[in-house]
């Protein structure tokens, strides 16, 4: 079936409109609409702020945020082994290797704990008021590790970058992102809103939702889910996760 969602931002109205399944399913299989989703929250965000002089300054081959934590949940970690697994041999074969040598580097950095997010503390898990993973998020991106899909400076998967990323971005001068422990990185204001929203839906009943870094999102294997749910039903938790950012349902 099809299901729609109307999106306000600034008084402006946004239609997105997507099939999912009408049956039990996984959440991995809301990812195109709520890739979508995420793609109007940040269009419109960048719109606004342009509005009021203060535009992203994202630019490509701009990798700062490459080389930061990002949490990745448990549909976008099956995606994306999926997606591994699909590419021909030889561009495998150097993907792992690049998840291997961020793996290194981890353990080398005393992060390796991040392997298992039951083994995280509330700290870890928990973003403070600019979106940033506190000391651990500082721990990593001064550890210079390179994301496994960063490639001469540029997202080598980028139609498949999870939500983390498409929902980063910056209006401050892009130089300050690479100096995580200096002030004056000014966020747009979208960090998380919808990859939170869909790791709160695939989490399993009374569990605060899972995310481990993404170097560690092709072995990752989460408990099963206690909370299954028809594509419809997933659909409107995800709404119910996002309502107070001002999004409302339209009629499907």
């Amino acid at each position: 079936m099809r299901v729609g969602l109307e999106l306000e931002v600034d008084g402006r109205a946004v239609r997105i409109e997507r099939a999912v399944p009408r049956g039990p399913t996984a959440a991995v299989k809301l990812l195109p609409l709520l890739r979508d989703l995420s793609g109007a929250i940040v269009a419109r965000a960048s719109a606004q702020a342009s509005a009021m002089g203060q535009p992203v300054t994202c630019r490509e081959a701009c990798a700062a945020c490459c080389r930061q934590l990002v949490p990745v949940g448990r549909a976008e970690a099956e995606r994306l082994r999926e997606f591994v697994a699909a590419m021909p041999a030889k561009r495998r074969a150097g993907v792992l290797a690049r998840f291997r040598a961020a793996q290194a580097e981890m353990r080398s950095a005393g992060l390796d704990r991040l392997r298992e997010p039951a083994r995280m503390s509330d700290g870890e898990r928990a973003r403070d008021a600019r979106g940033d993973y506190g000391a651990v998020g500082l721990l990593y991106q001064r550890s210079h590790i390179d994301c496994p899909f960063l490639a001469d400076e540029r997202c080598a998967i980028y139609p498949e970058r999870p939500l983390a990323c498409r929902e980063h971005l910056v209006t401050s001068a892009p130089e300050h992102c690479g100096r995580p422990e200096l002030p004056g990185v000014e966020g747009l204001g979208t960090d998380g809103l919808v990859f939170e929203a869909l790791a709160a839906i695939d989490a399993p009943a009374g569990a605060e939702p899972d995310w481990i870094p993404l170097p560690y999102a092709l072995e990752w294997v989460p408990a099963p889910r206690s909370r299954p749910g028809t594509g419809p039903e997933l659909f409107h938790r995800a709404l119910a996760a996002l309502r107070p950012r001002r999004l409302e349902p339209a009629a499907s």
